[in-house]
């Protein structure tokens, strides 16, 4: 069932159409032409007015239905890129903005006919917001439409009455958890929380909403959903400060998401749900003042176009480049780390065989691939011959990898893609013994359980088919990738070394294993330094650090603690005991005397005493050092890459935006003190130009 036709040819808007469904049926069509999304931008809304204007000046209309011409989005949401340009803005002036949207979406409500929203495709944010404003909701049954209000993720609230609207329509306990948590849910889902009236087929989607619009309007039960609108939410909590207090609790419990925004959005509307629609619409508008442009929402904007860049430009490759479809992939490796990459494969649509020299790790592969039909392990390595990709995930040493490699070389097919998952030994070391090294390159996943990120290396001979095929099969694990060129410790390891060197500094100056892996905690990592230590191994982290040091990198530890805790059989987690000691391997970390008296004739006692902003700042420092000189060296792309390095990789928390941003939002005086430290520790360093013109104050690293 289709519009016939243009409703009024003096009616020319940018963004929008509107189309005569019937003579008193009008069809608001949203369709930007110059983006693959809506998304509401000032030119948008501007738009929607005057077509608002128009449409409740025609008596004859009963309905109008809102729609849009684009498949897979309904509408995206604000327009970020002009949110970030206004996050100085004044609080009356972000009020206003707020108070803007509101009264133009409440215009959707005020005329004298049923207003319904025609939903298809993603309706996230102030899209969620656009529906909720009309009096109903139909959505297609399909996967590719879904709602939701992510706005905390960005450190923002809904602000044109989202928070308001929401909670009249699915009640408040409901509308707190879609706010807060910021969760998209199924059109099943929406359904059931009567977010929308009904699903239905796409091609039955503009009839559907027409058949609602003629009924309602037939019944005049609009009119009444109106004024309930207006009315408080019902019922209310018996207790809104221990409704608070419940909520807030859950927030912060919430690790993902960074608490001030979902925490203020919560209290305005426990707060306001007794309140009158407008009253609350002004609330709304105050909460969203306190949030707009603080820290956190920076640093998660920026971490919102950290993925828009890299999904477009993942560094060193052209990803118009053609790619080979990889089918089968063989993993050569199962132990700690092969493992982990065996478990991300598991469930994706392609097949891995797996294959390890040790019975052990054999057997235990086995064993956790059962449950996937996709997942096999292979008893000789020659079942891998018929591969178009072969990972090696073996232990890090030069002569281990060598030998490995040039026995894949040997087996697999000359075009079939050879990858290492090596994470500090440069490619230059290992390509000579792979035939054709044009299909060599490096996939070193970071840590694949906990992190989001594979590194893709590219070496002196890597052809653009092979990265571009590489970051596709990736892509397809549902993993974020950045392409760097070949160096030691490429980019995640040269910082992590950094900042692994500076804390067993500190430790050895005197500080406690707690108070410097706290101190990075309430940074926001998601661990401390030494508990990185002992979750990668003592014994992996050593030999790491061996590779960097035989290629004359600067700011790798030559302290004596982990050999020393080798020696006393501390592996880390692996085996219950590094740093801390373990009760499980996944169970949490305990403080253990023995440590101390293992490596007591290290330390200096009492030592320095430095407070945690100082701890903290003298680990940034050093991992500031190393990135600039990642940067200077060009084995990242750009400076977003290495953000998205620390972020993906080494969990520099997102609502700070990554280690590159963070730096340019600081006063550089205030890391002087920190960058001298760890200069003095390593005199061969040679600070790079990108840091001492940040220092200087005349650069930024991201301009």
């Amino acid at each position: 069932m289709n519009s016939s036709g243009v409703i009024h040819p003096e009616l020319q808007l940018r963004h929008l159409r509107v189309e005569l469904f019937r003579r008193d049926i009008a069809i608001v069509i949203l369709d930007d032409p110059d983006k693959s999304a809506n998304v509401l931008t000032v030119g948008l809304q501007d738009d929607l007015e005057r077509c608002l204007d128009f449409l409740q000046s025609r008596t004859e209309l009963t309905g109008v239905i809102l729609t849009s011409a684009k498949p897979k989005i309904f509408v995206a949401g604000a327009d970020l890129n002009g949110i970030v340009q206004t996050l100085d803005w004044p609080d009356e002036r972000i009020m206003e903005f707020c108070f803007r949207g509101q009264r133009l979406y409440n215009r959707f409500r005020e005329g004298n006919f049923v207003s319904v929203a025609a939903i298809r495709g993603a309706c996230v944010g102030g899209g969620m917001e656009l529906a909720l404003a009309c009096d109903f909701r139909v959505g297609t049954a399909d996967s590719m439409t879904f709602y939701g209000m992510p706005e905390v993720k960005l450190g923002l609230i809904p602000g044109w009455a989202g928070t308001v609207r929401l909670p009249r329509t699915i009640g408040l306990e409901a509308a707190l958890d879609l706010v807060c948590s910021g969760r998209t849910v199924s059109n099943q889902e929406a359904l059931a929380l009567n977010l929308i009236q009904t699903n239905t087929a796409v091609e039955n989607i503009l009839a559907e909403a027409v058949a609602i619009a003629d009924m309602s309007f037939a019944s005049n039960d609009f009119l009444a959903n109106r004024v309930n609108d207006q009315n408080p939410v019902t019922p209310l909590p018996t207790s809104p400060d221990d409704l608070e207090a419940v909520w807030l609790k859950r927030i912060l419990a919430n690790s993902e998401i960074h608490p001030v925004a979902p925490s203020q959005v919560a209290k305005h509307m426990i707060r306001s749900a007794g309140w009158s629609f407008t009253d609350a619409c002004d609330s709304e508008a105050r909460t969203m003042a306190e949030v707009y442009g603080s820290p956190a929402s920076r640093g998660l904007l920026n971490n919102f176009f950290l993925a828009e860049h890299n999904r477009k430009r993942p560094g060193f490759v052209d990803l118009k480049t053609p790619a080979t479809k990889i089918e089968t992939v063989g993993l050569v490796g199962l132990g700690v780390m092969g493992q982990a990459i065996l478990n991300q494969c598991k469930g994706k649509a392609v097949q891995l065989i797996g294959w390890d020299s040790s019975a052990d790790a054999t057997r235990i592969a086995t064993q956790h691939a059962e449950s996937d039909a996709n997942v096999w392990i292979a008893i000789e390595m020659d079942e891998l011959s018929k591969c178009s990709l072969v990972i090696e995930a073996v232990v890090e040493r030069l002569d281990v990898k060598l030998e490995l490699l040039r026995s894949i070389s040997k087996l697999v097919a000359i075009d079939s893609i050879i990858a290492t998952n090596t994470s500090t030994i440069p490619l230059r070391k290992l390509s000579g013994v792979i035939e054709n090294p044009s299909r060599f390159c490096g996939v070193h996943f970071c840590h694949p359980t906990l992190m989001n990120l594979v590194e893709v290396v590219r070496g002196e001979s890597t052809t653009d088919a092979t990265i571009s095929s590489a970051v596709q099969w990736i892509r397809q694990l549902g993993k974020s990738t950045v392409v760097v060129r070949d160096a030691p410790g490429f980019v995640v390891n040269r910082i992590l070394a950094a900042l692994l060197d500076s804390a067993m500094r500190l430790y050895v100056a005197g500080h406690s294993i707690a108070e410097i892996d706290l101190a990075l905690r309430k940074f926001g990592f998601m661990g401390g330094p030494l508990e990185m230590i002992d979750l990668i191994g003592i014994d992996t982290t050593t030999l790491a650090g061996q590779s960097l040091l035989t290629s004359s990198i600067s700011q790798v530890s030559r302290l004596p603690l982990l050999p020393r805790l080798l020696r006393s059989g501390r592996l880390g987690r692996k085996n219950l005991s590094g740093f801390y000691r373990y009760d499980e391997p996944t169970g949490p970390a305990i403080i253990d005397p023995a440590v101390d008296e293992i490596l007591a004739v290290y330390r200096e006692l009492p030592g320095e005493s430095l407070g945690p902003k100082a701890i903290e700042n003298r680990i940034l420092a050093a991992m500031l050092i190393a990135a600039s000189a990642v940067l200077e060296e060009g084995t990242a792309a750009d400076p977003r890459d290495i953000d998205i390095c620390t972020i993906q990789g080494l969990s520099f928390p997102a609502y700070k935006g990554g280690l590159l941003f963070w730096a340019d939002e600081q006063q550089p005086d205030s890391l002087a003190s920190a960058i001298h430290w760890n200069c003095q520790a390593h005199p061969e360093i040679e600070l790079s130009k990108p840091i001492r013109d940040w220092v200087a104050g005349t650069g930024r690293f991201n301009q």
